[in-house]
Formats: C-alpha cells, sequence, structure tokens
C-alpha cells in the first residue's frame, strides 16, 4: 500500500466534504452570516425565493438551532465527518460482499460508469422502497438517474428498526482530525438491558428500537448521549449533539 498516497489524500477529502456541506448549508439559506427567514404558505415553505415542501422548514430549523448551539464552522466539520465516515464503511463494505443485496452502491464491478446498484435496482428489497417509481424510471431509460439514486439510498438509510445490540464486545474508537484513535474503553453488552465497562463496573441501558437512541439508566456511562449505528456500532458523545465523535464497534 502507498501510505503516502492516503496521507496526502485524507487532508484533501476532509476539505472536500467541509465544502459539501457548506454549499449545501448555503443551498438552504444557511451561512456564517446568518439564516434566511422561512416563509410557510399551505404545503410549501419558502427559503430565499426558492419553493419547498413545507417539512423542509423544520428540518432547517433544527440545522439552524444546532448551528446556533454549536458555530457553523464546527457543524460543517461535524457533517463532513460523518458522511466521510459512512462513505468510507460503505465501500469497505460493498469491497467485502457486506451489503444484503449483493450489489455495490459507490462503483460497479463490471467496469461500468454508474453504480451496480442502478442497474439491478428493479431487484433491490429495501424498506420502504416505492418499486412501481423505481420501475417507471427504469423503463424511462434512466433519464433520472439521479432520482433513482436517491430513492435508493432513503431506503435503505432507516437501520434502526434492523440492527440489533447484540451480546459482545464493543472497543470504542475517538476521531481526532483525520485519525481514529483507540479510547482505552470498551462497553460489554451482557443482554437487552445490562452492559458493563472494560473494569467490570456494570449498569443497564433502554434501548429505543424505532430511532436506536440508547438510554444508560445507570452505571459508568449514565452522563453519555448514545445511539445504535449500523455495524452494528455504539455511537457516544457527551454534548447531546447528532455527530458521535466517538464509536465502538462490535469486536467480530
Amino acid at each position: 500500500m502507498n501510505k503516502n498516497r492516503l496521507k496526502s489524500y485524507a487532508p484533501a477529502a476532509r476539505l472536500a466534504f467541509i465544502q459539501a456541506a457548506t454549499d449545501r448549508a448555503h443551498f438552504w439559506g444557511l451561512s456564517e452570516k446568518g439564516a434566511e427567514p422561512i416563509e410557510e404558505k399551505g404545503d410549501v415553505a419558502i427559503i430565499g425565493g426558492r419553493p419547498f415542501p413545507r417539512q423542509v422548514a423544520g428540518q432547517r430549523r433544527k440545522l439552524e438551532e444546532r448551528i446556533k448551539r454549536e458555530g457553523f464552522p464546527q457543524v460543517m466539520e461535524a457533517v463532513a465527518y460523518t458522511w466521510f465516515n459512512r462513505f468510507l464503511a460503505l465501500r469497505y463494505m460493498e469491497l467485502h460482499g457486506y451489503l444484503e443485496h449483493g450489489y455495490r452502491v459507490l462503483s460497479n464491478a463490471n467496469g461500468g460508469t454508474i453504480p451496480e446498484i442502478l442497474d439491478h435496482a428493479t431487484q433491490v428489497e429495501l424498506p420502504g422502497l416505492d418499486r412501481q417509481k423505481v420501475t417507471e424510471l427504469k423503463l424511462d431509460g434512466g433519464k433520472e438517474i439521479s432520482t433513482l439514486f436517491w430513492m435508493l439510498r432513503a431506503a435503505g438509510t432507516s437501520t434502526a428498526a434492523t440492527e440489533k445490540l447484540v451480546k459482545g464486545i464493543y472497543p470504542c474508537y475517538s476521531l481526532s482530525g483525520s485519525t481514529l484513535n483507540y479510547t482505552f474503553m470498551d462497553i460489554q453488552i451482557d443482554g437487552p438491558t445490562a452492559y458493563r465497562d472494560k473494569q467490570g463496573y456494570k449498569g443497564t441501558y433502554k434501548l429505543d428500537e424505532g430511532t436506536g437512541k440508547i438510554v444508560f439508566e445507570s452505571g459508568p456511562l449514565t452522563k453519555a448521549n448514545a445511539k445504535l449505528l449500523a455495524g452494528p456500532r455504539i455511537g457516544i458523545n457527551m454534548n447531546g449533539g447528532s455527530f458521535f465523535n466517538t464509536t465502538c464497534s462490535l469486536k467480530k
């Protein structure tokens, strides 16, 4: 492996993801200078003179509130790290055959220019996927490739309902810059409500299977904000936000 190429790529990728997150925030009327007002009319939310579905207004307000709490650059960097980690995990899974549907999402094993999953879109089984709409888009000659890919992505992101927090040891790692460091902290899941830390201190937890939220009701992690992530993994932070700078993956 050429590690020098990897070292040069990681900082550039980080900046590219931060810029992409920033550009998207600008699209929703958010910037370091402030937020454009939202005007709601019937089923439409108008932001910066552009119409959006009304449900976007609530989502935009939540993002605006987070930016007020944490700062614009900090939120953009957190979002960039989240998506960078997701793409890395997805790439690893598709190369090693861990995706249940069996098709690559970011590349094409046959050397094609579009992701393999789009070639087999009508054969993919994903929760919440509108199969009739997928078929219509495919019969349309693939003109709406971006729409089709978005539908498949959205249908495949609901992991909370299908992922299980199984028994086992979950070593924890934290992200510092572009480096993943072992925290010397492990979480051992002993059962559906019981856990212990690396030192053997016990506690109880409650998992909301609908949202994936984990509440440590007693024991050493009562102050932690946690969520069940794909893997399975346990995401942890101490600020109550949606970015989990520490993740604990099941040791296999």
